[in-house]
């Protein structure tokens, strides 16, 4: 999954009408995957669980890597989507990703990547990574913290910002700031964490104007998200989509969000796998 379209188009950042499959592949582009992938060690017949796995792109690299993957996501046109590109090695079930009942065996390892801020209670999607796990297998997280972060903005809009942060963690259907609740929860059930760093990235981590496709991106995720913030707030929120994208777009634009990467190992010693 990648943010922030969740289910069938319908969800916390409203209706959309275009392709999820085409805004999945956009986004790609901007992300540094290839920064973390090294962390992973060598995949050479790993067996990877992939969780939200959007359209494949990632489950694709990790395949490349020599890895075999399974992604699940809870979207069927995007599983769809990964299932029609005949990706080698990978192999994707539309399932809830908190319900790995029908998965075969244990992973090695599971990439979760924009998935776990939809999991304001990360001790409810680490219970599924825990039974998917090979003792002292690992986990790989992506995620972004202060989404809306940015200067020079108004601090009335801030302000209206830090109550929608607020509002989301109250109602249980999003945080926006889960690294440190991320890394509490599991150092509380005995993980270790080997990595954890922060990353570039073109949409949520620049300075500057973004790129026309970036603030293009950002205009298609500000129309999800308003008629919410509106019911929400009112006419007190009437006017942040366009002044977010003024600050985007300025040549003194400065982000603070943080797009966070955290790899952490399960406890208990590591297993060897059986050769086939």
């Amino acid at each position: 999954m990648l943010p922030f379209v969740v289910g069938s188009g319908k969800g916390f950042w409203g209706q959309t009408t275009m392709s999820l499959a085409q805004i999945y592949a956009d986004q790609y582009v901007w992300r540094r995957w290839s920064t973390i992938y090294h962390a992973l060690g060598d995949l050479s017949g790993a067996e990877i669980l992939d969780l939200g796995c959007g359209i494949g792109d990632q489950a694709r690299d990790l395949a490349r890597l020599g890895a075999r993957v399974h992604g699940v996501d809870a979207n069927q046109d995007v599983i769809a989507h990964a299932v029609s590109r005949g990706i080698p090695d990978a192999r994707f079930r539309c399932d809830n990703i908190t319900n790995p009942a029908n998965d075969d065996g244990k992973y090695d390892g599971v990439w979760i990547s924009f998935t776990t801020a939809y999991f304001p209670r990360f001790d409810v999607l680490l219970r599924s990574v825990d039974s998917s796990l090979r003792p002292g297998g690992w986990l790989a997280i992506t995620e972004v913290d202060d989404v809306f972060y940015h200067e020079p903005l108004a601090s009335r809009w801030r302000a209206v910002v830090e109550q929608y942060y607020a509002m989301s963690l109250d109602q249980e259907v999003y945080r926006f700031r889960s690294h440190d609740h991320v890394t509490g929860v599991l150092a509380e059930h005995g993980w270790q964490i080997d990595v954890d760093r922060r990353l570039s990235d073109d949409e949520f981590s620049f300075a500057g104007p973004g790129s026309p496709e970036v603030l293009e991106a950002w205009r298609t995720r500000l129309g999800f998200m308003m008629p919410r913030f509106l019911d929400r707030f009112g006419d007190e929120a009437r006017g942040f989509d366009s002044a977010l994208l003024q600050c985007l777009a300025s040549r003194v634009h400065r982000s603070h969000s943080r797009v966070w990467f955290v790899l952490a190992r399960a406890p208990g010693e590591a297993t060897t796998r059986t050769p086939e």
